[in-house]
C-alpha cells in the first residue's frame, strides 16, 4: 500500500509532488526547515491571496443581507474560518457561493453593481449549475463561482446548514461539510489534489465528535455518495491511523474487502493521472453502483460529443 505522510510531514515528498498537490502552504507551516525560498514565497503571497478574499467575503456578506439574499459558502473559504489557523497554509483558488436558482438572478445582479464580470457558465447534462466571476481587487484577481448545484445528479438534495462565521452567511453544518468534502474529493475530482484530502483529515481530527455518523450514513445513502465518504473514511484510517468509532466502523463497513482497495494506494493518491487507464478506472470505482458510473458515462459523452 505504501506510505502517505501526514500534513504534518510533508517534507517526504519531492518538490514536484509539493507544487502538483499545491501543499506549499502546509509544507512550510509544518516543516519550515524544508521551506525553500520559493515555497515561502509562494506561501505569502497565498496569505495576502486568501486574506483579500476573506475581506471580499465579508463585503458581500453585508450586501447579501442589504439585498436580503441568501447563500452558503463552501470549501475552502468556509474551512477558512475555523480549520486553518493561518490563511496562507491552504491553497485557494476562488470564493464558492451556494445559492438558490431562484435568486440567481439577483446575485448576478448585484454582482455587476458590484464589480464583477461573467467570465463563464459550466453545464453537464444540459443544466447550467455554476457561473463564474470576476473581480479585481489591489491587484489581485478574486474569482467567484456561484453553484445553484453541487453535484450533477442531485437536482434537489437539501444540504443542511448553519449560520456563518462571516456575517450575512450560512455554512452547511459539520455532518453535510463532510459529506459534501467527500463527494467533491472522490465523487467529482477522483482524488485529483492531496489538500483536498488533508481538508478532510483536519476536519474529521477537529470535528470527529460533532459528526452525526447515523445521519451521515443515511445522507450520503441519500446523495448516491456512500462510496465517496467509505473510500474517505477507509482512507483516514488506513493511511492515517486514525481513530474511528465503532459505528462509524460499522456502518461504512470499513474493516470488509472491498474491490477498490487494491488500487487505492499511495501511489495513486500522489499520482492520480499517471497511468490513465487506473484513473478511469478509479473514476467509475467511486461510483456507488454500476448503474451511476454508467450515467455518468452517458452524459459525459453526450457533454463531450454531442453539444
Amino acid at each position: 500500500m505504501g506510505i502517505l505522510p501526514s500534513p504534518y510531514n510533508l517534507n517526504q515528498l519531492s518538490r514536484d509532488e509539493i507544487e502538483l498537490h499545491h501543499l506549499e502552504g502546509l509544507l512550510c507551516h509544518y516543516s519550515k526547515n524544508s521551506c525553500s525560498e520559493e515555497f515561502s514565497r509562494r506561501t505569502k503571497k497565498q496569505w495576502i491571496h486568501n486574506t483579500i478574499l476573506l475581506e471580499e467575503a465579508k463585503e458581500l456578506g453585508k450586501i447579501s443581507l442589504q439585498n436580503h439574499l441568501h447563500g452558503v459558502l463552501l470549501k475552502g473559504i468556509h474551512l477558512l474560518t475555523f480549520l486553518y489557523e493561518d490563511p496562507g497554509m491552504r491553497f485557494m483558488s476562488d470564493i464558492d457561493i451556494l445559492i438558490s436558482s431562484e435568486d440567481s438572478a439577483q446575485w448576478e445582479k448585484v454582482l455587476e453593481e458590484n464589480g464583477y464580470e461573467a467570465r463563464s457558465t459550466s453545464s453537464f447534462g444540459d443544466r447550467i449549475h455554476k457561473t463564474d466571476w470576476t473581480k479585481t481587487i489591489q491587484n489581485i484577481e478574486v474569482n467567484l463561482e456561484l453553484h445553484t448545484e453541487l453535484f450533477y445528479h442531485l437536482n434537489h438534495f437539501k444540504w443542511e446548514t448553519q449560520k456563518s462565521q462571516i456575517e450575512g452567511f450560512e455554512e452547511l453544518t459539520v455532518t453535510n461539510l463532510f459529506l459534501h468534502l467527500c463527494g467533491h474529493l472522490v465523487f467529482q475530482h477522483t482524488f485529483m489534489r492531496l489538500n483536498w484530502l488533508y481538508d478532510l483529515y483536519f476536519l474529521f481530527e477537529k470535528e470527529k465528535h460533532n459528526i452525526n455518523w447515523v445521519h451521515l450514513y443515511e445522507q450520503a445513502h441519500k446523495a448516491k455518495l456512500f462510496r465517496s465518504v467509505q473510500m474517505v473514511l477507509w482512507i483516514l484510517k488506513s493511511f492515517f491511523n486514525v481513530q474511528m468509532t465503532d459505528t462509524a466502523l460499522t456502518l461504512f463497513n470499513l474493516q470488509g474487502k472491498h474491490n477498490w482497495q487494491s488500487m487505492l494506494t499511495s501511489d495513486f493518491l500522489l499520482h492520480p493521472n499517471e497511468k490513465t487507464l487506473r484513473f478511469i478506472a478509479m473514476k467509475h470505482l467511486t461510483k456507488d453502483s454500476l448503474q451511476d458510473a454508467a450515467q455518468y458515462d452517458l452524459l459525459w459523452m453526450k457533454q463531450k460529443f454531442f453539444r
